[in-house]
């Protein structure tokens, strides 16, 4: 039998048959070994070396190669090296402390880094570490900017020039290294910062880029004369930059990312300024210039202009670096002295007003020139009101009694309190003069026309007292229809007897309301923006934004709590007119008590109603003026703008509803309905200025037509025509007969001169229409308060030119009054278009338009605006007050419409 070792015995070669079995399969197993196993071993280990020595060679705590070389550098000398990841360089400069002025115990001079690569990587850069004493300050290079993706491979630095006291050198490291494995060339130089130190009158030029922030210092003189000087900063370009004043001590802050995080700063593209305080810097200050990337910062623009802006500035730019050039200049301000000559000087402009209007008081009180005797009213058809009564109480001499009243103690003055639907009861309105002189008229007229008069009481009542009889004979006088408003308020040639029905106690007394309407809200509007107005200014102080307010920072000066007194301090004149305003309402209003004392129907049936209410809201509305104004400037911009608009308003409302009160003293709309409708024109000022875009205007628009055409249709028929459902068929009815009656009535209108006017002022409001609607400015309270004095303007020369076609006299006191308003405003919109800011724009584009002053070296154009302006308004409101005091003894039949 053949075992399994015996066959594997006769598988071997011959020669290997008699070797031992372990043996032969060692050997075969080492075979195979070299054959499939060994290529494999070797590849793994070879691999094993290189993984190890990699590692090995790239372990950061055991680098192989890596050296530092420490280089002496030499001042104002530009050193060119290569660098790699396999070295650094670190240079040490040393300045002796003996060679640099030290006139105020720091250097006259500063030290400036300069360094440069032709690296275009940024993702291997080349460090560079400035070491001082007490500071480090590192940048790498290049930087890509942005907002443009402009490379820039240039940089500069100012080292903060702190020296420890007693020190005989300064010493500062500057540090190269880079990770590129490449070489990377680069060039370094330390230099001397000449005129670093600024001093009072002397000009500086600098230039400025992204990346090469410039500052310089400023030290009070020892003793100075004035406690402010004035820091002036103008460019030639536009490019956007931000000027900061620092206080003297390090770190100085130059970064675009940091520079808004010390003192004052405030953003420029052609022009800067800002007024300083040596108590707020004791030890001086430095002045920062930190140039920005882009101009995203000083530019008003949408997303989609921003694009094309960008475009713009890369293709306008190309390759040139974005480098600045400024010049700077640290000027003294005016003396403690000067600020009280402006403050008292204004007080003393103004104070004129005061004595020039003392001295027409004292001439006025000289005049002899009242009528002896009452003039005669003729009695006039349509005006059943005075039918009986004309005849008896007008045609009377003065009594000598009067005489000594009018001297004495104003006497009270006896009215009657019935009264019927507002008007005045004819029962009881019987001339109170018939008690001091004898009648002159039949007692039996007067009897008739009391029984008339009683018969007619009540102005909805259009039945006349008659006979019962129902002879044929009886003539029906029409005499109802002079009671009915639709009949005497539309007919041709309307005079003031017709819409001065009412009683005119209760009158005065709604007029009245104006003054009190005025007061609350004065009170509510203007507490919470004082308030809000501070708040804006300590914002400021406390952060040192001043891109907050839109001040001329060329012509600002402080004082206490204020940034910009002057402008605060210039509203004075509002305040100070507004109450010499008042004061003259009040002597008028004791005059007119004395004359009705003397002739007590006068206020029946002579001259303009004299209702004051409006005249002392008007006086109120200005002293507000100045107030708001005042306010508004204490800190001006967008949010605010509202407070210098709105009393604005009030007073173009307040002049259009006195010019109207004049002739129709019955249909003067109420003191409410008045203010709620300046507020729905505040809430639309409000909502233009935030949400000012197409859909608000195109819908504004529509509201400004549509509300003209009310307005219009109303003032046309003396608050007759009614807006109801029957309206279009009263215009077709009303066309109709005209036509039939003659082709030429239907294109003639009734009332001409209201149509002409009418005309005018709708053509003129369309056209601003127009005008906004192309124009859709940020500006919307502008926009709403030039509709508001356009109209104005309008309504007060058709009312001074209707006075004079009607052969009225325009006395000597109003007159000069018109020809120094003319005067007044044609300076003041003069010196208004010469404006210093504009708060539509950014600050920095404000900023351009700012000026110098130009009166006593405190005030700029919009202070002299302010007084001008003052000046015109006050005297416009003269001209209503004076205008129709030619009327005073004319009787109201003879006093025309219009």
């Amino acid at each position: 039998m053949l075992t399994l070792h015996d066959t594997r015995r006769e598988e071997l070669p011959v020669r290997e048959r008699n070797l031992d079995p372990d043996l032969i399969f060692s050997r075969k197993l080492a075979k195979r070994f070299e054959m499939e196993i060994k290529p494999y071993f070797n590849l793994y280990v070879f691999t094993v070396l290189v993984i190890c020595v990699r590692s090995i060679s790239s372990d950061p705590d055991k680098p192989i190669s890596f050296q530092t070389i420490v280089l002496t550098g030499e001042v104002n000398k530009v050193d060119t090296r290569l660098l790699n990841n396999t070295f650094e360089y670190v240079y040490q400069y040393t300045f002796n402390i003996s060679t640099f002025k030290v006139p105020w115990n720091d250097f006259d001079e500063d030290i400036r880094v300069h360094v440069s690569t032709t690296n275009k990587d940024t993702e291997t850069p080349v460090l560079f570490v400035v070491r001082q004493k007490k500071a480090v300050l590192s940048w790498p290079l290049p930087i890509l900017s942005n907002f443009d993706n402009k490379l820039y491979n240039v940089a500069s630095r100012t080292l903060c020039g702190e020296v420890q006291e007693g020190a005989a050198e300064k010493t500062i490291y500057v540090i190269v290294s880079t990770s590129s494995e490449k070489n990377i060339s680069f060039s370094i130089q330390v230099s001397l910062e000449h005129n670093f130190i600024m001093r009072l009158n002397e000009s500086l030029t600098t230039d400025v880029s992204p990346l090469s922030p410039r500052f310089y210092r400023f030290v009070f003189p020892s003793s100075p004369v004035n406690r402010f000087v004035l820091l002036e900063v103008v460019s030639e370009d536009d490019r956007c930059m931000t000027v900061s004043v620092q206080n003297a001590s390090c770190p100085i802050l130059d970064q675009e990312n940091n520079v808004q995080f010390e003192g004052y700063w405030q953003t420029m593209k052609r022009k800067a300024g800002m007024t300083l305080r040596k108590e707020d810097f004791p030890n001086g200050f430095y002045v920062v210039f930190v140039m920005h990337g882009d101009n995203s910062r000083c530019d008003r623009i949408s997303n989609n202009e921003e694009e094309y802006t960008n475009w713009m500035w890369t293709w306008f730019d190309g390759d040139i670096p974005r480098v600045k050039n400024v010049k700077f200049i640290v000027t003294e301000k005016i003396s403690d002295l000067e600020y009280l000559a402006a403050i008292f000087g204004t007080v003393g402009f103004f104070m004129l007003f005061y004595l020039f209007s003392f001295i027409v008081s004292c001439a006025y009180l000289c005049r002899k020139d009242l009528p002896p005797v009452f003039p005669i009213e003729e009695d006039a058809p349509g005006t059943s009101q005075t039918a009986g009564r004309g005849r008896r109480g007008n045609n009377y001499p003065s009594h000598p009694e009067t005489n000594t009243r009018i001297e004495s103690e104003i006497c009270p003055i006896i009215q009657s309190d019935d009264e019927v639907d507002g008007e005045r009861d004819p029962r009881n309105a019987e001339p109170i003069v018939d008690e001091m002189t004898s009648s002159v008229a039949s007692n039996n007229n007067a009897h008739d026309d009391r029984q008339l008069h009683q018969a007619t009481g009540d102005e909805d009542s259009h039945w006349l007292a008659s006979d019962s009889s129902l002879d044929e004979t009886d003539i029906d006088m029409l005499e109802d229809a002079m009671r009915d408003k639709n009949v005497y308020r539309t007919t041709t040639g309307v005079t003031l007897s017709a819409l001065a029905r009412k009683n005119p106690r209760i009158i005065a007394k709604k007029s009245q309301l104006y003054l009190w309407t005025l007061m609350t809200v004065a009170i509510f509007y203007g507490l919470p923006v004082v308030q809000l107005v501070f708040t804006y200014q300590n914002v400021l102080h406390t952060t040192g934004n001043q891109d907050l307010c839109y001040y001329n920072y060329l012509c600002s000066h402080p004082l206490g709590l204020l940034s910009d007194f002057n402008h605060v301090y210039s509203n004075t004149g509002y305040i100070m007119l507004g109450f010499l305003y008042l004061l003259l309402v009040m002597r008028k209003e004791k005059i007119h008590e004395r004359l009705l004392c003397r002739y007590p129907n006068l206020d029946l049936k002579y001259g303009i109603p004299s209702h004051f209410g409006l005249f002392y809201a008007m006086g109120l509305a200005l002293i507000m003026e100045g107030v708001l104004s005042a306010c508004y400037h204490v800190c001006p911009c967008k949010s605010n703008f509202q407070f210098d608009t709105c009393f604005m308003y009030v007073n173009a409302m307040l002049l259009m509803l006195k010019i109207y009160q004049a002739r129709h003293p019955d249909i003067n709309i109420s003191a409410y309905m008045a203010f709620a409708a300046l507020a729905i024109v505040v809430l639309l000022g409000v909502v233009g200025v935030l949400a000012g875009n197409i859909y608000f205007w195109v819908m504004f628009s529509i509201f400004h037509v549509l509300m003209g055409f009310y307005l219009s249709v109303q003032i046309y028929y003396l608050g007759r025509w009614r807006l109801d459902c029957g309206m279009f068929r009263r215009i077709y009815n009303t066309w109709k007969n005209d036509c039939f009656a003659s082709p030429l009535m239907c294109l003639r209108p009734l009332y001409i001169d209201r149509m002409v006017l009418l005309l005018i002022a709708n053509f003129s409001n369309w056209g601003i229409i127009y005008y906004g609607l192309y124009d859709m400015s940020q500006d919307f309270a502008s926009h709403l308060l030039v509709i508001f004095m356009v109209n104005l303007f309008l309504y007060s020369n058709f009312y001074i030119i209707m006075k004079v076609t009607h052969r009225e006299k325009i006395t000597f006191q109003p007159l000069v009054y018109i020809i120094l308003s003319v005067i007044f405003w044609t300076l003041a919109m003069y010196v208004f278009l010469q404006r210093s800011t504009s708060w539509q724009t950014t600050p920095a584009e404000s900023r351009n338009f700012n000026r110098e002053c130009i009166l006593l070296s405190f005030f700029d154009g919009h202070d002299v605006w302010h007084f001008l302006s003052a000046a015109s308004m006050f005297f416009s409101f003269m001209i209503l007050l004076t205008l129709d005091d030619d009327l005073i003894f004319v009787p109201r039949t003879k006093i025309p419409v219009f």
